[in-house]
């Protein structure tokens, strides 16, 4: 129930659909998600590639955005 409710838990966004596709609830999804790998790992670099990993599309964002990679 918990789960449900505060959204504890990594949500599914299709790995066949590309970013720039995304629609405000794809982008809520993945954004939500960060929140549940972090709480689940003990360094925040680890969270943020297990983030990367779960989510085959950031790709770009860590290879292409100039900063994004200081973020972990």
């Amino acid at each position: 129930m918990i789960e449900d409710r505060f959204g504890v838990r990594v949500q599914k966004v299709s790995w066949l659909s590309e970013m720039k596709e995304w629609r405000l609830e794809q982008c809520r999804r993945v954004g939500s998600s960060l929140s549940t790998f972090i709480r689940k790992r003990k360094t925040g670099e680890a969270a943020v590639n297990a983030w990367r990993v779960h989510y085959p599309q950031l790709y770009i964002l860590f290879e292409e955005v100039d900063g994004f990679e200081e973020v972990s």
